[in-house]
């Protein structure tokens, strides 16, 4: 505990950021505690401690603990909450520790800021399946600090068994695919997934005969989850914004985005902006390949300069493609995976098998 861990408190804190003096850089240590009613903690940050899990089912109920955490944006309004939520999809438990009414006033101690009283008092944001969205600590306003708990953290705080009870920790399954040109029907003994992804050219012509026929195909597999987008061959997409009637679990990513057990996923069209990628994505899916990662076929570089300078600003976690048939694999960059899933040979022949991924995020 130091006194920049006070300042930084005291710079970044909605609460106590206005009216304050501008000489708190010159100020002892005691005065800037006095400044926001602050006190040290001298207990030592270890020990086993048991929590409370408190379900949270509407802002009413969330109200009734703003005690704990004042500053947490998902006290200011009924419209808050259910945005922090992601529109409901999602929902929120908070984790309150045995020692949580000990620490009425602001406190700052050993292991600042995952201290005694940072994690005596914690929100989780869950998916509808249990999956951890998101873990924040009763002090979540100090922009110098990660004031997210990842979930070892998490797991470390409740102990085995009440993490067990609470949080769905299994993985979400990925299987990737591409350039299918009309072969998808030959696609047998596909593994067990949560979640299918096609990159893009499942038809040759590009009618809307061809398209119907793989969304026939596509529907009846059986995974809970499924997105695709658009290739150079799916000329009868090129320009649609949506297809009608699509069941709710297939996603058709024609440059937006959408949220899976706590993922962003988001599609680019093809041949359209790279521009339209948004910042904060976990996995983008498009059919080009970035130039020079995985886009080498019949000793030609498929791949598209600006989007490749897009992805490495964007940074997602993945980003899968397709469209270099004799590109297929998978590379790490810049901690990002790139990973290349058509089908066919330049030959058109099925050569390669669909990639599955873990997806740990």
């Amino acid at each position: 505990m130091t006194k920049k861990d006070i300042l930084n408190y005291i710079y970044n804190s909605p609460l106590v950021c206005e009216n304050m003096p501008a000489e708190l850089a010159d100020m002892p240590e005691g005065r800037l505690l006095d400044l926001i009613s602050g006190v040290i903690d001298s207990k030592p940050n270890k020990g086993k401690h048991s929590y409370e899990i408190i379900a949270i089912d509407s802002y009413k109920k969330a109200k009734q603990y703003e005690c704990y955490a004042p500053t947490w944006c998902i006290f200011q309004s009924e419209e808050v909450f259910f945005e922090e939520s992601h529109q409901g999809t999602c929902h929120f438990i908070f984790c309150k520790r045995d020692d949580a009414e000990e620490y009425g006033k602001l406190a700052f101690g050993e292991g600042y800021p995952y201290d005694n009283y940072g994690m005596s008092f914690f929100a989780v944001l869950l998916t509808k399946e249990n999956r951890v969205v998101s873990v924040t600590s009763r002090r979540n306003w100090d922009e110098d600090y990660d004031h997210y708990l990842n979930n070892q953290q998490l797991k470390d705080a409740l102990g085995d068994a009440l993490y067990k009870e609470t949080v769905n920790d299994q993985s979400i399954r990925l299987l990737q695919i591409s350039d299918t040109h009309n072969r998808h029907n030959e696609l047998t003994n596909l593994p067990e997934v949560d979640l299918v992804i096609h990159c893009g050219d499942f038809t040759e012509q590009g009618t809307e005969e061809e398209v119907l026929d793989f969304l026939n195909w596509f529907i009846e597999l059986p995974y809970k989850h499924k997105i695709f987008v658009t290739g150079n061959h799916d000329l009868c997409l090129w320009d649609a914004e949506g297809i009608e009637d699509l069941p709710d679990n297939i996603h058709f990513l024609q440059d937006r985005g959408c949220e899976i057990e706590g993922i962003k996923f988001f599609g680019l069209a093809y041949n359209h902006s790279e521009e339209l990628i948004p910042d904060g994505i976990d996995v983008l899916v498009t059919h080009e390949p970035p130039v020079m990662i995985l886009d080498e076929s019949s000793g030609t570089h498929w791949g598209n300069a600006p989007l490749r300078n897009r992805v490495l600003d964007v940074k997602p976690r993945y980003h899968l493609f397709g469209h270099a048939h004799d590109a297929f694999g998978t590379e790490k960059h810049d901690s990002i995976v790139f990973s290349n899933a058509a089908m066919l040979d330049d030959n058109y022949n099925i050569r390669n098998k669909p990639k599955v991924f873990i997806l740990d995020m």
